[in-house]
C-alpha cells in the first residue's frame, strides 16, 4: 500500500479546522463610564460621613445633652464633668478619646477629616468602605485612558492629552490603590509601631496629586468634546471656566501641600496651631483652605460627573473570544 500523501493530509486537516472552527464570541457593553466615577466619589464621601458618625458616637467625647455642646471640641475635662468617661461597643467598655490630644490636633490646632477615621471602630468601618471608592475609581481611570486614546485616534481630542494620560493614569492608579496606607500608618504611632503623622500624610499628599492630575485630564477632554460637538462643558459654563478650574486646582493643591510641609518641618507658612483655644487668622485661613480644597477636589468633580451621566456620553467596550 502506498503511503498517504503528507501534504494532502495536512491540507485536508486545515480545511476541516476551518470548516468546523467555532465563530468568534463577542461581548459588548455600552455604558457611560462617568457612572463609575460618580459611584466612587459618592462612596468616598460616604466613607468619611460614616467615620464621622462612629467617631462622634463611640470615640470622642459625645455631646452634652444638657448644654448641647460638642464635648469633642471642649476636651476631656468637659466630658468627665458631664459624666462621660467610657463608651460601650460590642459589649466592651472603652475610654473616650480627647480630640484635642490627638496628633493631628496638636500639629494643626484643629481636627481634619482624617481625624474621624483614625480610631477604631470608625477606622474599621472606613477601611471596609474604602474599596467602594478605590476599586471603581481605578476602573474608571483605566477606561478613561482608553476613551481618550480612541478620541485621539478619531481626532476628537489633541494627541498631547493621550500622551499626558499615558503618564498620569498609571501614577493615579497606583496611588489610588495605596490609599489604604492611611489606615496602616496611624498618625498616633511612632517607629517601630508606625511612622507618625508623616507616614500618614505622604499617601494622602500623593492622593491629592492624583486628584489634580485626573481633574486636568477630565477638564481638557470635556473641552475637546465641546469644541468638536458643542456639548462638552458641564452646566453650560463659559469656556474659560475649564482652564481656570484646572489652574486654580493646581495652585490650591500646591498651596495646601506647601503649608502642611512647612508646618511639619518647623517653618510654617500658616501656623494654624498658634493662638491656643481661639487661634488666630492663620487657623481661620487654613480652615478655609481645607474647605475650599474639599469643594474643588470632590464636590465639583462629583457634580460634573453627574452632569456627564445626564449628557449621555457613552462608550462601547467589546471583548472577543476566538
Amino acid at each position: 500500500m502506498a503511503p498517504p500523501d503528507k501534504d494532502k493530509g495536512e491540507e485536508e486537516t486545515r480545511k476541516f479546522i476551518a470548516k468546523n472552527k467555532p465563530p468568534a464570541l463577542t461581548l459588548e457593553l455600552t455604558m457611560n463610564i462617568e457612572k463609575i466615577r460618580f459611584f466612587a466619589l459618592v462612596s468616598f464621601v460616604a466613607m468619611f460621613a460614616a467615620g464621622s458618625v462612629f467617631s462622634k458616637q463611640f470615640i470622642f467625647y459625645p455631646m452634652d445633652d444638657d448644654a448641647k455642646r460638642d464635648l469633642g471640641l471642649r476636651g476631656a475635662e468637659a466630658g468627665e464633668q458631664a459624666g462621660r468617661k467610657l463608651y460601650t461597643f460590642f459589649g466592651q467598655e472603652h475610654p473616650y478619646i480627647d480630640l484635642k490630644k490627638t496628633a493631628i490636633w496638636e500639629i494643626f490646632g484643629m481636627p481634619h477629616s482624617c481625624s474621624y477615621i483614625d480610631f477604631h471602630p470608625a477606622k474599621e468601618v472606613a477601611a471596609i468602605l474604602l474599596p467602594l471608592f478605590s476599586f471603581p475609581m481605578t476602573v474608571f481611570l483605566i477606561l478613561s485612558h482608553f476613551r481618550i486614546k480612541l478620541s485621539a485616534m478619531n481626532e476628537e481630542c489633541p494627541l498631547w492629552l493621550y500622551r499626558y494620560s499615558r503618564i498620569t493614569t498609571p501614577f493615579s492608579v497606583i496611588v489610588i490603590q495605596l490609599t489604604h496606607l492611611w489606615f496602616v500608618n496611624n498618625p498616633e504611632e511612632v517607629y517601630p509601631n508606625g511612622f507618625g503623622f508623616v507616614g500618614h500624610y505622604v499617601p494622602y499628599a500623593l492622593f491629592q496629586t492624583s486628584l489634580a492630575c485626573t481633574a486636568i485630564m477630565q477638564v481638557y477632554y470635556s473641552i475637546a468634546l465641546d469644541e468638536k460637538y458643542g456639548n462638552g462643558i458641564p452646566f453650560g459654563l463659559p469656556k474659560w471656566f475649564g482652564p481656570f478650574y484646572v489652574i486654580f486646582a493646581i495652585i490650591l493643591t500646591i498651596a495646601y501641600q506647601a503649608i502642611v510641609i512647612g508646618i511639619l518641618i518647623g517653618k510654617p507658612i500658616l501656623d494654624s496651631a498658634k493662638g491656643g483655644e481661639e487661634g488666630t487668622w492663620e487657623r481661620t485661613g487654613f480652615w478655609i483652605l481645607t474647605k475650599m480644597y474639599a469643594a474643588v477636589s470632590l464636590l465639583i468633580p462629583m457634580a460634573c460627573s453627574g452632569w456627564a451621566i445626564k449628557s449621555g456620553d457613552t462608550n462601547t467596550f467589546t471583548m472577543a473570544l476566538q
